[in-house]
C-alpha cells in the first residue's frame, strides 16, 4: 500500500473504541472546548498521517499504520470469538 492512499488513522484503534459504543454504534464525546457530542467511533480520535514515517532515502512509509492495523485485527477477531463470549 502507498503511503498517500491510507491517510486517516486512528490513534486509539476503532475495536476498542467501539465498546464504548452505545445500541445505535454511537459513543458520546467531549471534546476540548467542553463541547458533549454523539458520534460514531470511526470519526473520533483520528489524525492525518498519525503513522505516517519517511524513511532515511525520503520515502513516506505506512509500515507502522499497517502492522498495528494487522495487531488490531488479530485482537478484534480474538476478542469477537473468544473474550466477550467468554470462552477462554
Amino acid at each position: 500500500m502507498g503511503a498517500n492512499k491510507k491517510t486517516r488513522q486512528h490513534t486509539v484503534p476503532k475495536s476498542y473504541l467501539q465498546n464504548f459504543s452505545d445500541k445505535s454504534g454511537h459513543v458520546w464525546v467531549l471534546d476540548s472546548k467542553d463541547k458533549i457530542f454523539q458520534t460514531n467511533p470511526i470519526n473520533i480520535l483520528v489524525e492525518r498521517d498519525f503513522y505516517k514515517i519517511t524513511l532515511q532515502d525520503g520515502e513516506e512509509s505506512l509500515v507502522v499504520e499497517e502492522t498495528l492495523a494487522d495487531i488490531e485485527g488479530a485482537f478484534s477477531n480474538i476478542f469477537r470469538q473468544k473474550i466477550c463470549k467468554h470462552r477462554f
